[in-house]
């Protein structure tokens, strides 16, 4: 004979405790598991509200931003008025760069609650991309207004003003935030990108030094900023050291050849120089391997040093040029 159990459905205040799980595992980091948590709650109870957004959320963080927008928007249906759902989808959609949606989003959280210093954050980034720099500067302000020690907001304004050469207000900026959290390693990057864009190589050198020391897994962006200074400061030994360690993948091959392009051009080998920024321009070009897209690499002798002067100055134009309309687009 075979025991029948009868499934009961449980009604809301049951899942209580289950919900609480969810957010903890949710604040945790545990997002798979929290996922499998708001599933069960939301098989017994669809219109929980929390339970929508806290999956999106969970879904958002693992980048698994279709199903994120799937229960953010079931989430917008349960709760007009709550701004949450809106401010999430407006990062996920600036993440897929649907500019036009992040910046709806953003609006539609600010309509909802002017008073979220998050949501102006976001509108000011979705303007920082589109190069709106002036509007973007004000929405930095206004997140400040509201929040002066949110140093994302500081972090993001020290790059609107150096993207447009204020330098010493993105110190002012850098700093400030520096003496909120001294111990953000991003912060003391950033300082040290303003201070290479300011020509100060040296103290470029130490900050970029300082933040990766705080925190190893740093973005290898930074560490190439870190080549930069290191080689415009004539530190060749220590920058080539520094190279060696990036990882190399596709999304920065083309720059660490460019720089070891640029270190060998220093030390005179020209040769040398001359095939990395070759490679460099190859792999930046749209074309993608295509030879016919850049230059041919001619074959000279050792004796033609000023031939490879010449032709080391021309790859080596053609890396920066074409680097810094990769780094444009890829911006956008």
């Amino acid at each position: 004979m075979t025991n029948f159990a009868p499934k009961i459905k449980k009604v809301s205040n049951q899942t209580q405790p289950q919900m609480q799980v969810a957010i903890a595992l949710l604040k945790e980091k545990r997002f798979e598991e929290a996922i499998t948590e708001f599933t069960e709650i939301l098989k017994q109870n669809p219109n929980s509200f929390p339970a929508q957004i806290g999956i999106g959320n969970a879904f958002f963080k693992t980048k698994r931003f279709d199903e994120a927008l799937t229960h953010l928007k079931q989430a917008m249906r349960l709760e007009p008025t709550k701004a949450g759902p809106h401010i999430l989808a407006g990062m996920i959609y600036l993440k897929q760069k649907e500019i036009g949606q992040s910046a709806k989003h953003f609006q539609d959280a600010l309509n909802l609650d002017p008073k979220s210093y998050v949501s102006y954050l976001g509108l000011a980034r979705v303007l920082a991309r589109q190069e709106k720099y002036p509007e973007a500067i004000q929405q930095f302000k206004n997140c400040l207004r509201l929040n002066p020690r949110f140093t994302k907001a500081r972090q993001g304004l020290a790059q609107v003003y150096s993207a447009t050469k204020k330098y010493k207000e993105a110190l002012n900026e850098l700093d400030s935030s520096l003496r909120i959290d001294p111990d953000k390693a991003i912060i003391h990057c950033l300082k040290g990108s303003v201070l290479r864009g300011m020509g100060d190589y040296n103290n470029a050198v130490q900050s970029f030094k300082t933040g990766i020391d705080l925190n190893p897994k740093t973005p290898p962006g930074f560490r190439l900023e870190l080549v930069e200074s290191l080689i415009e400061s004539n530190g060749l030994p220590e920058a080539s050291d520094v190279l060696r360690e990036v990882p190399y993948a596709d999304k920065v091959a083309p720059r660490i050849h460019k720089l070891w392009g640029d270190i060998y051009h220093r030390q005179g080998l020209l040769k040398e120089a001359s095939e990395e920024y070759r490679a460099a321009t190859m792999l930046c070009s749209e074309a993608g391997q295509d030879p016919n897209a850049v230059p041919e690499l001619a074959i000279l002798s050792v004796e033609d040093e000023d031939q490879w002067e010449d032709m080391v100055d021309s790859f080596k134009a053609a890396a920066t040029g074409m680097l810094a309309q990769r780094a444009a687009r890829s911006s956008r």
